[in-house]
């Protein structure tokens, strides 16, 4: 998701810039995953380096946190920020709502959409649930 941005209205764009590039500019100085991005959703090709590099760091967790980070990245709709909820990096509500901008965005326009509203507050309670499993799955059993 971060890798698309909208090419208007403006102020959108602008939003998603200041709240997702971070997010990406982490992923490439951390994960040595630097993603390319592109307005609209016509596909953009991603360096094979990068691929790998995401690759290479998913298939070193064990399984509890595979489990987590299966959850979240249905539900974010974004690798990246799934990642940096798993690493430690993101809370999760705040992974959600950025997530969730450019509907936050349209609603604050147009109003609110109810149907959206009650599928949206059960991926959240799903994010929040996946961020619950890492804290137990982090946590010290001395």
């Amino acid at each position: 998701m971060l890798c698309y941005r909208a090419d208007s209205p403006v102020d959108l764009v602008g939003l998603q810039s200041v709240s997702w590039q971070p997010w990406l500019d982490w992923a490439a100085r951390e994960l040595d995953a630097p993603l390319a991005i592109t307005a609209g959703v016509v596909p953009v090709q991603q360096e094979e380096d990068s691929l790998s590099a995401l690759r290479r760091r998913i298939e070193a967790y064990d399984d509890w946190v595979l489990t987590a980070l299966q959850s979240l990245a249905p539900c974010l709709g974004s690798l990246v920020l799934s990642l940096a909820v798993v690493e430690g990096k993101l809370a999760a509500e705040e992974a959600f709502d950025l997530s969730r901008l450019e509907e936050r965005f349209q609603n604050e326009r147009w109003g609110l959409d109810h149907e959206a509203k009650t599928r949206n507050d059960g991926l959240r309670q799903e994010v929040l649930a996946a961020a619950q499993l890492m804290r137990l799955v982090r946590a010290d059993p001395a």
